[in-house]
């Protein structure tokens, strides 16, 4: 059985996310079949089933490309905050993240 999903890769300062289909033997019991990975070293590409993991792999990547992001991300979001611009719209998604450690929810 085959499932859609994506890699994330990334080359420098370049994060890549190419479309690609997974078997049940690329993917990873640890993550309930919706990973897969090709070893552990973090410089290889990543697969996922799910798009929210895609989305927080990539913010993931960013915030440690850019840590101003991070920055302008400390604080929990307790204020009303305005979007209007794509970069706005981005550091609501970062506030909105799971946890704030950009990790998946369980």
């Amino acid at each position: 059985m085959q499932f859609s999903g994506y890699w994330v890769s990334q080359q420098d300062s370049t994060i890549t996310v190419l479309p690609d289909y997974f078997d049940e033997t690329d993917l990873s019991e640890k993550s309930h079949w919706t990973e897969a990975h090709q070893n552990e070293d973090p410089s290889c590409p990543a697969g996922y089933i799910k798009p929210k993991s895609v989305l927080l792999d990539v913010a993931r990547r960013l915030v440690q490309m850019h840590p101003h992001i991070a920055a302008a991300n400390a604080e929990p979001m307790n204020e009303e905050f305005s979007v209007n611009s794509l970069e706005d719209f981005g550091l609501l998604c970062l506030k909105l993240l799971p946890e704030r450690g950009y990790g998946d929810e369980p």
